[in-house]
């Protein structure tokens, strides 16, 4: 398939189904869960982080 421009996706998962990264309703991609095998970015710079953090569970 060939389109040029931006496209929207929307992506039916089980709830129960690990797929990351996730960023949840109303969330930024600062506080987007990364999954047990990529670092997120507060743990990366965790010493100036003042972020919530959330489990993907308590998203939506």
């Amino acid at each position: 398939m060939k389109f040029e421009g931006p496209a929207f996706l929307e992506v039916m998962i089980d709830q129960n189904a690990d797929v990351f990264p996730m960023v949840g309703p109303g969330q930024t991609y600062s506080t987007m869960v990364t999954g047990p095998f990529i670092p997120s970015r507060s743990e990366r710079n965790s010493d100036t982080d003042d972020t919530v953090h959330r489990a993907p569970a308590d998203m939506f």
